[in-house]
């Protein structure tokens, strides 16, 4: 059956999950430092809603009840800060845990000894062997029998997960004292701490007192789950034996079956550790007489303890009938430290945790949930994908003072199981003398000069001494150390500078990083001449040459320029002072800055040679002659404008001569007509009569005729007379009333008497016989006379026309 209690005020009942006290000897005379260890569950831990990282971060301290010590020093209150929180979504709420420390004074002033215990009900609900429920008070109960020793440190658990069924789980205490005090470990009576003491029902446990180890033994546990009380008392014993501290460490043992099959759905809905950790507020009617709840021995001698070689004998048996469960827990391997081990630790110290945990054949290293129990001050990482963590810890002076700390890691698969409660002492190298550093386990000369813990001013050196230092004027400076002054190398002419370099004096040195002036630094670090003259730097002017001289340059003046009065270059002007080259008879002398330049006279230019000559403006187009009515005519060095033929100069301006008017042309009298135009005149033809046509025709068909007899031309007579007959036919096709012309506008224009007039007589028969046919080509175009009557006769004229003058041709 269940069983439940309940409290008055601020009710612990059923939340009580761990708890311990632990003293030191305080630097400050007339205390003593005390440390108390708690565990709650979650929801019910002194935090509101339950305890959070926030509480964590900034040390929120939290009360449940008072503790008791003995007169004069009296009540205090119960209180933890929380440094480790349960809350995982994998383990069942009532799982949930708070847990913490905190440390505190108290007054010992004249007292030598006390006891110091803490009380209250109810506990959750707890099984024996054999399945039976346990129930009601609680509490732990310390004895301080010497105020001025220290008691056992060690690093308790807010709980112990433990596999049901498996053998070789343990928990290890590992106390460690700071004055080397012995040290064991017994289970807790019933008036230290009530209903969580070990009784002869709780076989499945036993102790190994002088290790301080507890061991689980499956084949006494008759069901194989559920939550078990665990109260030791870890005590200290003077060379005589004496006890000087009896201090409790209590906490609960969650025995359970970890469902290694489960799915990751039924691990959800159904979380670590559910039901292991309940109980309830309710009274029932043996409220009254909680220690009446089970029948048990509360004689802590009455039992017989296991000795290790039995225990050791019993797990054997058991594991090789152990369920599946058992094999792959999680452990601890490669750089973690060997449970028991001792570290010494000098400055920092870094424990490496590495884990794994198996199923079958496959090895996992995720690690869900992990506690680790350390000192003050360190920090340690979360388990990586690999397994591991690192903590690391820098100890303080007064932790160093303490010499000895324990440092303990568990953890959890994600079925629960747990590893060994794997624990190492930290022990701390006691702090060096003044003036020494540790390196490693011994202390050694602190090198002040070294590490810069020295005093001496920057103007001072350090000189390292066994034990100290002191200090004596840096290079540079002069007088004892606390007055050094600035020793001036450039005044004294100590320094190294060189010819070419400037030496600047600086607080405690001095410095040759400028050049002389003229000098500059090349790239070996050397002063230099500076060529200021290639560089540009120097002061010359612009009319003004640049020679470099080592260390400086000199400036003259430019050709063309001469140094006046005022040592100002000035120009020279070579045209005034017949300096100058050019040539007088064909150049002129232009001066200017710096010298002077020969331009070619007016109308000449200077050649491919260099040589000024005549430039004929005429050829070029560059004259300046009117067009038309004047004339350019090129010469030396200019040109002349005379009127244009036609015209003549009158005002000095050319006008137009009318040849028509003056008579001067040479116009025919009787068959031309003179016309006058701009610069000239034309003789127009007068309109022939068709007689004067025939005529005319007739006078060179007459010398057409001569020419063939003068040429002894065997066709001359034969021409004759054809064309005699011709002209006969001529006059038939004639007809003076034609109303159709040939070509009236032709007759206008008389193309006939052109044609006269561009005729000329040629002793080449053909010549002469093509202007016949010319002419009688023009008449027939003139005057044959189109009617329909003529067409055929004057077509006939035209044809024979080509026929009678080819041959000559």
């Amino acid at each position: 059956m269940k069983i439940g209690f309940s409290l008055l005020g601020l009710s612990a009942a059923s939340h009580f999950r761990a708890g311990s006290l632990q003293y030191r000897t305080s630097a400050t005379p007339g205390k003593m430092e005390v440390t108390r260890t708690m565990g709650w569950r979650r929801l019910n831990s002194g935090y509101s809603g339950g305890c959070t990282q926030y509480h964590i971060d900034n040390q929120t301290p939290a009360t449940i009840g008072f503790d008791i010590i003995t007169d004069p020093i009296g009540r205090v209150e119960a209180t933890y800060i929380v440094t480790n929180i349960e809350d995982s979504p994998l383990v069942d709420a009532d799982s949930h845990f708070c847990f913490g420390s905190y440390t505190f004074d108290i007054d010992v002033s004249g007292v030598s000894s006390f006891d110091h215990s803490y009380n209250d009900c109810c506990t959750i609900t707890l099984t024996d062997d054999n399945g039976s429920n346990i129930g009601g008070d609680f509490g732990y109960k310390a004895l301080v029998r010497d105020v001025n020793n220290s008691s056992p440190q060690f690093t308790s658990p807010p709980n112990w997960y433990i596999m049901g069924g498996c053998a070789g789980q343990t928990y290890h205490v590992n106390p460690v004292d700071p004055e080397a005090d012995t040290v064991r470990c017994r289970w807790s009576t019933y008036s230290e701490s009530y209903q969580l003491a070990w009784t002869t029902n709780l076989q499945q446990f036993s102790l190994d007192e002088e290790n301080c180890i507890v061991t689980y033994h499956p084949e006494r546990d008759l069901t194989g789950q559920g939550s078990r009380p665990v109260a030791v008392q870890v005590e200290d014993f003077d060379s005589a034996g004496n006890l000087l501290h009896s201090v409790p460490l209590g906490f609960i043992g969650v025995v359970f079956t970890p469902q290694i099959d489960a799915s990751r759905r039924f691990q959800k809905k159904n979380p670590l550790y559910s039901g292991l950790l309940e109980g309830t507020d309710d009274h029932d009617d043996l409220d009254h007489d909680h220690d009446s709840r089970r029948r048990r021995s509360t004689d802590h001698f009455s039992h017989a303890l296991l000795n290790p070689e039995e225990i050791t004998t019993i797990s054997r048996n058991v594991r090789s009938t152990e369920p599946d469960h058992c094999v792959g827990r999680p452990s601890f391997y490669g750089e973690s430290p060997a449970q028991g081990s001792e570290v010494w630790v000098g400055l920092k110290i870094e424990i490496v945790w590495e884990v794994s945990y198996s199923i079958g054949d496959v090895t996992f290293y995720d690690v869900p949930r992990y506690q680790f129990s350390r000192p003050t001050g360190m920090t340690c990482t979360a388990y990586n994908s690999s397994g591991k963590a690192v903590c690391t810890w820098f100890p303080t002076v007064a932790q160093a003072a303490q010499g000895e700390h324990p440092h303990c890691a568990v953890v959890y698969d994600r079925f629960g199981r747990a590893s060994d409660r794997q624990c190492v002492t930290l022990r701390v190298y006691p702090p060096c003398a003044e003036g020494e550093e540790r390196q490693g386990s011994v202390c050694v000369d602190a090198d002040e000069c070294a590490n810069g813990s020295h005093t001496c001013a920057s103007n001072e050196v350090c000189l390292n001494t066994i034990g100290s230092f002191y200090c004596s004027c840096a290079s540079g400076w002069l007088g004892s150390a606390g007055s050094c002054i600035d020793h001036d190398e450039c005044s004294v002419g100590s320094h190294t500078c060189s010819t070419t370099e400037v030496c600047t004096n600086t607080q405690g040195s001095y410095n040759c990083d400028i050049c002389v002036t003229g000098f500059v630094r090349d790239v070996n670090g050397v002063c230099v001449d500076e060529d200021e003259c290639a560089e540009g730097t120097h002061s010359c002017g612009a009319n003004e040459n640049c020679s470099n001289t080592y260390g400086s340059h000199t400036c003259s003046c430019v050709d063309g320029y001469e140094r006046d009065a005022f040592g100002v270059c000035s120009d020279i002007n070579e045209c005034t002072v017949g300096s100058h080259t050019c040539a007088d008879t064909l150049e002129t002398c232009v001066n200017n800055a710096g010298s002077f330049n020969c331009n070619c006279f007016s109308g000449y230019e200077r050649n491919s040679d260099g040589t000024c000559v005549d430039v004929d403006e005429c050829a070029r187009g560059t004259d300046t002659c009117a067009a038309t009515i004047e004339t350019c005519v090129n010469n030396v060095g200019s040109f002349d404008c005379p009127c244009s033929s036609g015209y003549e100069r009158v005002d000095g301006v050319c006008v137009d001569i009318d040849e028509c008017a003056r008579g001067i042309d040479t116009c025919h009298d009787e068959k031309e007509r003179c016309d006058n135009f701009a610069g000239s005149y034309e003789c127009i033809y007068l309109p022939m009569s068709y007689e004067n046509a025939m005529s005319t025709i007739r006078e060179w068909i007459d010398m057409t005729t001569e020419v063939l007899e003068e040429a002894e031309h065997g066709r001359a007579y034969k021409f004759d007379v054809r064309m005699h007959k011709l002209l006969r036919n001529a006059l038939g096709s004639y007809d003076a009333n034609c109303t159709t012309p040939y070509n009236f506008d032709l007759i206008g224009k008389n193309e006939f008497a052109i044609w006269e007039k561009q005729a000329t007589r040629s002793s080449d028969v053909c010549a002469q016989a093509t202007t016949v046919k010319s002419g009688l080509n023009a008449w027939v175009g003139n005057y044959a006379c189109m009617d329909k009557k003529n067409k055929k006769q004057t077509h006939r004229v035209s044809k024979f026309i080509g026929k009678i003058t080819n041959p000559y041709c």
